[in-house]
């Protein structure tokens, strides 16, 4: 019987040196700031050293949960060489039971106003319910910074949990502009799965200057981050082993059975650290949009600190990963390791 799951693994840190990265680490920390902050839209942003935040609108949650409650926030950097301002458009996450009613909807469904994107129907919806808001907000930005070509305004968009899903969602909507005067990112925060199928971005056009940014941070064990439909059963299933119960069997609609692949069977966990003890884990419905990265804490033993490492892991990687853990989902959690992996660039700039 299996007691408990052992979830680790090891892969190269090829990622490590470009998150630590002075500029990527202050992006990604303004961007938590506001997927933060749009839990307590009422409450002043603190500035940092870097930057100083001015929330400049606001929408609140609808009563039927469809449209999330959203802020937008201007990050207008303290040395003025250091770049142009960032509008940060940040979507909320779960905070009330309708949320989660929106979140259980996980048929697939596809963008009315683009066909070829289809995904998480509760997302989708949400997504749909505030891109005309987003829209307005970009052009109003731009109206004030009069960006060009050769020197795009910015624009992130960013969210915790469900939030950081419709996030994604709105990026692809809007990355099918043509704008070359705006450079578009996206950094998400313990987001779900929310695309069919996987996403090409080479085609995101960004002016003349840096490329976007789309990152999906992920604690380490976070359970939200794997979660659909599969998934569920999957973890159902391994917990039913342990106590002798038979598996259930996937259900016959066709929205929450995961595509086949020829690699199915390549898709297997670790128990127990044991080799011959190993639970399938199915291919997911839906997939994240952008590259993953896995924030994972370990001890280091020369200087006996604890150290955040940014691993880059292939969507096939992570669905061979049982993460099974909610406390590393809370946004305490994310907040304690977004400030380490801000602190240990910062450290390794001064070096």
């Amino acid at each position: 019987m299996v007691s408990h799951v052992i979830l680790f693994f090891e892969i190269a840190l090829s990622w490590i040196d470009k998150i630590s990265t002075s500029s990527t680490a202050t992006l990604i920390s303004s961007a938590w700031k506001c997927a933060l902050g749009v839990y307590t839209p009422e409450e002043t942003l603190p500035n940092t050293k870097t930057h100083r935040f001015q929330q400049i609108y606001k929408v609140a949650a609808s009563a039927k949960g469809v449209v999330k409650a959203m802020t937008c926030t201007v990050a207008q950097p303290i040395d003025t060489t250091a770049g142009p301002p960032v509008l940060i458009i940040a979507i909320r996450g779960s905070a009330s039971k309708i949320d989660h009613v929106v979140n259980a909807n996980t048929r697939s469904d596809y963008m009315s106003r683009d066909q070829s994107i289809t995904g998480h129907a509760g997302f989708v919806h949400s997504a749909e319910a505030v891109v005309s808001e987003v829209e307005s907000q970009i052009l109003a930005h731009k109206a004030q910074m009069r960006p060009s070509r050769d020197c795009p305004c910015h624009v992130v968009l960013t969210g915790h949990s469900a939030g950081g899903a419709v996030a994604s969602l709105l990026y692809l909507l809007l990355s099918s502009r043509d704008d070359s005067d705006m450079r578009l990112s996206c950094i998400t925060f313990g987001a779900p799965p929310c695309v069919s199928s996987t996403v090409n971005l080479s085609a995101v056009k960004s002016g003349l200057w840096d490329p976007p940014v789309c990152l999906n941070i992920i604690n380490e064990f976070d359970f939200v981050s794997r979660a659909d439909p599969p998934y569920l059963l999957c973890v159902i299933n391994l917990l039913r082993s342990m106590y002798g119960l038979p598996s259930l069997e996937p259900s016959s609609d066709n929205d929450t059975k995961a595509p086949t692949t020829s690699s199915d069977t390549d898709s297997v966990s670790i128990v127990n650290g044991d080799d011959d003890a190993i639970w399938p884990t199915p291919p997911g419905l839906y997939r994240h949009v952008g590259e993953l990265v896995v924030l994972a804490t370990r001890l280091d033993e020369a200087t006996n600190a604890v150290r955040m490492h940014a691993l880059n892991i292939s969507p096939t990687q992570l669905s061979q990963l049982l993460f099974c853990r909610l406390s590393v989902h809370r946004r305490a959690c994310y907040d304690e390791r977004i400030s380490l992996l801000a602190s240990q660039s910062s450290v390794s700039e001064q070096r």
